[in-house]
């Protein structure tokens, strides 16, 4: 079994810290974080994605706000910079974007866009590029359990038994089942 590295806590300081702190589930681990600009970061743990938003960011002076995406909900994820100024983006199916206008205060008021400073690009390629991962590995089909494999075996050794399977097709099908 892989184990998850990680911390139990957000490092993120004041608001945007006790908020992230607040949305953690028991056992979830934080994989990686980082801060935007205007009260705004992400916060990559080993179960979700989540945009958080402090103060006039959250639509109110000392307000919060806590948006969480499961890595199968996300589509895609991009960052984008302009000359100064950037952003991370999620998108989510079914999610509006209505503040395509692009102005800022609809992107500071967006549940689903982290603003950064073009000096933060490389730290939130590395954040997509951690939740592009795990969105794939999200969408993994589950491999066969071992469990599964022995309810098989035992179910042909029952055909075998029963007279339903000959020696010769109950070996044959064992091979296949264990490669």
């Amino acid at each position: 079994m892989e184990v998850e590295m990680g911390e139990p806590k957000s490092k993120l300081r004041g608001g945007l810290g006790s908020a992230a702190n607040s949305a953690l589930a028991d056992q979830e681990l934080v994989v990686d974080e980082m801060e935007g600009l205007q009260g705004e970061a992400i916060v990559v743990t080993d179960k979700r994605v989540l945009a958080i938003k402090a103060g006039f960011s959250s639509g109110a002076l000392f307000g919060r706000k806590v948006k969480s995406y499961a890595y199968h909900q996300i589509t895609s994820i991009e960052v984008s910079v302009g000359l100064t100024l950037g952003r991370i983006q999620l998108s989510v199916a079914g999610a509006s974007e209505a503040w395509l206008r692009s102005d800022i205060v609809n992107l500071s008021q967006a549940e689903n866009v982290v603003q950064i400073s073009r000096a933060q690009l490389e730290d939130a390629r590395r954040i997509a590029a951690l939740i592009e991962e795990r969105i794939a590995a999200s969408q993994q089909p589950n491999q066969p359990s071992q469990l599964s494999l022995a309810g098989e075996l035992a179910k042909l050794a029952e055909l075998k038994e029963s007279g339903v399977l000959s020696d010769q097709e109950f070996q044959a099908a064992k091979k296949r089942l264990l490669g």
